[in-house]
């Protein structure tokens, strides 16, 4: 029987954000949780989740808290700071910073609707 999987996304780009939901849709047994903006929403919203989500994907350029803060605030909290991160970006240049503050994976963002479901359901299936 195959792993359901939720996934919280936060992306603060809607063209972005409409694109990764339409990737999933065709990515067996995983399912968007919830969204968020920023990583400040993030952290509030998945502090009161009820059920966490298998995987969290991040963007890294965002307004308010970026995907680095994301990291370094997750890491304070005991109930979410194990939730494994993947990292998207259009830019290469951050993937070591963010691997390195405690991101899984890093996908760098194409607008290439096959290669992201791709990559996501890769990033999903390797059991993070």
């Amino acid at each position: 029987m195959p792993k359901v999987r939720s996934i919280f996304l936060v992306e603060d780009d809607q063209d972005d954000l409409e694109f990764f939901i339409t990737a999933l849709r065709n990515i067996d047994d995983v399912w968007l949780s919830d969204v968020a903006v920023n990583g400040r929403e993030a952290i509030e919203k998945l502090r009161f989740m009820p059920v966490l989500p298998s995987i969290i994907f991040v963007d890294y350029y965002m307004p308010i808290m970026n995907g680095l803060g994301f990291l370094k605030e997750k890491a304070k909290y005991p109930l979410i700071k194990n939730v494994p991160v993947v990292m998207l970006s259009s830019s290469f240049e951050k993937r070591e910073e963010a691997l390195r503050n405690g991101g899984k994976i890093f996908i760098l963002k194409r607008h290439d609707e096959n290669s992201l479901r791709a990559e996501v359901e890769q990033a999903v299936n390797m059991g993070l």
